[in-house]
């Protein structure tokens, strides 16, 4: 494949043979160190499952060239001086039209009674003027996975490329196995897409001056919007954390339900793709199960990506 644009999603979606994937001369990441707070207790420095922190006189400097952006430093930092790059609601005013692009996970985390709707309805009061629901752009991306799957010539497994971290991971320590990345458009670019093409078309605006903003649960998911691993731009216009707007939301809802009689609920948007994409084996649900391997967390997929590039893994279809 000799250019990024056979990813791109017209009357379908299509599984190309080849490499659409690069490795980056210049990288950008998704989390900033503010020298000013740093104490140099090397927390981060232990957490990083790269070694792209290093703590100087007192303070912690990036590598950048080795940095994957997973976050494991964030969480760890005592004086909280690691940061996201995430955008902020009081940012998205210079936009004539915002549209929450909401991850599956977002629609996991409130009770059992708090319908999709209701959610829905609490990011509009919290300042969009649309909710992307995009399961059906997640049902194609998940039909294309298996006919991918099954055409694919090798070298085996495929790798998917829904998680930036995971993405960045192979550019970054294991360039041989650039071109197993799966060639195949992630569901929230295509909603991204979509959403500009919808809103100008109705709305007669420019795609420039139409907000998408995708939902998240994980930080990490911003670099993919800052730098997109194939360097083409990305159709989002940025991210939002869930843990940056989760008690506005739950705070909301709360509300609501007290307006609420007799145990009614709102209309709930039918999301059954949607909430399927966002557990763990969400990508997975037409392949056979010895043909697929899902992974939790770094450590895990360090070691099995370490077995891969030793040939010790060629009986799976499918990471």
């Amino acid at each position: 494949m000799s250019s990024a644009s056979n990813r791109r999603w017209g009357r379908g979606l299509r599984c190309s043979p080849g490499s659409v994937w690069t490795l980056m001369t210049e990288l950008k990441h998704g989390f900033k160190i503010d020298t000013s707070k740093c104490v140099g207790r090397m927390h981060c420095m232990r957490a990083c499952p790269t070694h792209a922190i290093r703590v100087k006189n007192g303070k912690a400097h990036l590598i950048p060239e080795l940095c994957i952006d997973c976050g494991s430093c964030l969480g760890v930092c005592p004086s909280k001086a690691i940061s996201a790059t995430t955008i902020t609601l009081a940012e998205l005013g210079r936009f004539k039209f915002k549209v929450a692009v909401a991850s599956p996970a977002l629609f996991t985390q409130f009770g059992l009674n708090d319908t999709p709707a209701q959610v829905g309805r609490a990011l509009l009061d919290l300042g969009f003027d649309a909710v992307w629901e995009y399961a059906v752009d997640i049902e194609l991306v998940d039909r294309a996975i298996t006919d991918c799957v099954k055409k694919w010539p090798g070298p085996f497994p495929l790798i998917s490329d829904s998680c930036p971290v995971v993405v960045r991971l192979i550019q970054v320590a294991y360039p041989s196995m650039v071109e197993q990345l799966l060639p195949i458009e992630i569901p929230r670019e295509i909603a991204g897409r979509e959403v500009k093409r919808k809103y100008s078309r109705d709305l007669g605006l420019k795609p420039e001056e139409i907000a998408a903003i995708y939902i998240t649960p994980c930080q990490a998911k911003s670099i993919s919007i800052l730098q997109p691993a194939e360097e083409v731009k990305s159709y989002l216009d940025g991210a939002i954390g869930i843990s940056e707007i989760y008690n506005e939301i739950l705070y909301r809802l709360r509300k609501e339900t007290t307006r609420l009689k007799n145990g009614s609920q709102a209309n709930a948007l039918d999301l059954g793709e949607l909430i399927h994409w966002g557990n763990p084996e969400g990508e997975f649900p037409r392949l056979s199960r010895e043909h697929y391997l899902p992974l939790f967390g770094l450590t895990d997929i360090i070691g099995v990506f370490d077995d891969i590039e030793k040939g010790k893994l060629t009986n799976i279809e499918f990471l």
